[in-house]
């Protein structure tokens, strides 16, 4: 059997937040992301988008890439997660990161003050080859986030696309 305690239930744990995973599994295929999960709101570079796409085949699971608007999907642009009030605890889902070598960096800010950063490291083993797979991304050493930028390696290019990579989804 399970239980739960209430946050308010036992001192010390009043006005802690609870987690919260974010899927997209409830959009349609090519519906764009937005504001549409409370606490949170995705973007990406001017005069891109992003977008829900299904998996091989398309269903659920769902995950976001970024597609220019009025364009084809290709995962290769930055994306910019914001999140008002901040948060902790926080990781994401790297959905085949398949070049070798590092395929996209994370900068996590608050304000213009950039907390840190984190190198995505793609999942081959070689250079100009491929692999498959995904890749969980363990953010929970920053705290207190409003904002993530997710841009190509050391926030210069593209993401994941050094050897003609098809881009990255979260």
């Amino acid at each position: 059997s399970a239980f739960a305690i209430s946050p308010g239930a036992l001192p010390g744990l009043a006005g802690r937040a609870s987690s919260t995973i974010i899927t997209v599994d409830d959009r349609a295929t090519g519906t764009q992301v937005t504001t549409q999960y409370p606490g949170v709101t995705f973007s990406s570079s001017p005069g891109e988008q992003l977008l829900a796409i299904g998996g091989i085949p398309v269903s659920p699971p769902h995950f976001l890439c970024t597609a220019p608007i009025g364009g084809e999907i290709d995962c290769v642009n930055d994306v910019y997660i914001d999140f008002p009030p901040p948060v902790s605890g926080l990781s994401i889902w790297a959905i085949e990161p398949n070049e070798f070598g590092v395929t996209a960096t994370f900068f996590l800010y608050n304000g213009a003050t950039l907390l840190g950063t984190q190198n995505l490291v793609g999942l081959a083993a070689f250079p100009n080859t491929f692999a498959a797979g995904n890749q969980f991304v363990d953010l929970s050493s920053f705290s207190n986030v409003p904002r993530v930028e997710i841009r190509g390696p050391g926030g210069v290019g593209f993401i994941d696309s050094a050897y003609g990579g098809h881009g990255v989804g979260w």
